[in-house]
């Protein structure tokens, strides 16, 4: 990992970006969350559910991130537990919480990001600890 993980300033790329966009996920800012994604990025959500597949580029991660706004009536939380990174790559341990239809969704996952020479993510794949309950949560 470069930098250090005392401050922005110092703080490897990968960190940055993943930070930033949590930040701004969990505070409502869409535009501050999507402006850590490449026009171009490709977001890959596990799973053999109404939100898993592949998402290519900006209008298909914004639509997919509406959806799941919209299937979890806006109360998905997520909390960073673990952060590794470097200039170029960010690996996030997470802890999510989500209600929907009576259901309840509270598990852990990993996302793993590539940055593009921007700083932005080009890529990221999207897993879940328990993928049979995030399976049975989105159907």
């Amino acid at each position: 990992m470069s930098g250090t993980t005392t401050g922005e300033a110092t703080d490897a790329r990968g960190l940055v970006a993943v930070r930033r966009a949590v930040d701004g996920f969990m505070a409502g800012d869409i535009g501050a969350f999507f402006a850590q994604y490449a026009d171009d990025a490709v977001y890959r959500v596990a799973g053999d559910n109404l939100v898993g597949g592949v998402y290519r580029g900006m209008a298909e991660i914004q639509a997919f991130f509406g959806h799941l706004y919209a299937v979890t009536e806006g109360t998905m939380a997520v909390e960073i537990v673990d952060l590794l990174g470097s200039d170029s790559r960010a690996v996030m341990i997470f802890h999510v919480t989500a209600q929907r239809q009576g259901k309840s969704l509270d598990d852990t996952g990993t996302m793993a990001f590539r940055l593009n020479d921007e700083g932005k993510f080009a890529e990221s794949w999207l897993l879940y600890s328990h993928q049979a309950d995030y399976d049975a949560f989105f159907s």
